[in-house]
């Protein structure tokens, strides 16, 4: 084999070969050890007839045993809000508010549980509400887009409620009527 600096010299027949195989290549729509398609399978079939398989919508359901953070944001829904942080959140319900004072962490099905606090509204709103926060455990589920959120309150039963929330949506609370 002959060298020139240093590199092999290539037949003009080797190069055109090399050439046209890396633009066939190049110009696929599909990677090479992508699999093959149905039409690419079965010859016969008439490719007017088959559309593009749908994709379901993307799950936030890891595998067994990992950990992932909440997607941040807003989810909304009836009667509840809740604003995910990377450290936390906060929630604000129909006559209630309260945080979740650590990072939202979903387990490998999408459940999680959180400690935090609530503090319930009505009447006249204090100045330094501390003393009003009541424990308060934040737990649910996440498939996909949608959060289910139970709320318990100073670990006794029953809960303030059980929550469907959306992840972009907001929700259209008011505030709390003066009792």
């Amino acid at each position: 084999m002959k060298f020139r600096a240093g590199l092999p010299i290539v037949s003009p027949r080797v190069a055109a070969a090399l050439a046209l195989l890396s633009f066939a290549t190049g110009c696929s729509d599909r990677s090479p050890t992508a699999p093959a398609s149905p039409q690419e399978k079965d010859p016969t079939s008439s490719t007017a007839s088959v559309s593009a398989p749908r994709r379901p919508p993307t799950r936030l359901i890891g595998p067994r045993g990992s950990l992932f953070p909440l997607p941040a944001g807003v989810w909304g829904g009836d009667r509840a809000e809740l604003d995910a942080t990377p450290a936390g959140a906060t929630v604000r319900f129909f006559c209630a508010h309260g945080a979740l004072t650590q990072p939202v962490v979903l387990e490998g099905e999408g459940r999680f549980s959180i400690p935090g606090w609530l503090v319930r509204e009505g009447g006249p709103t204090p100045v330094d509400e501390t003393r009003f926060r009541r424990p308060a455990v934040y737990s649910g589920r996440v498939d996909g887009q949608t959060m289910t959120l139970d709320v318990l309150v100073d670990s006794t039963p029953p809960p303030l409620g059980t929550f469907t929330l959306v992840h972009g949506q907001k929700s259209t609370l008011g505030p709390c009527p003066i009792l």
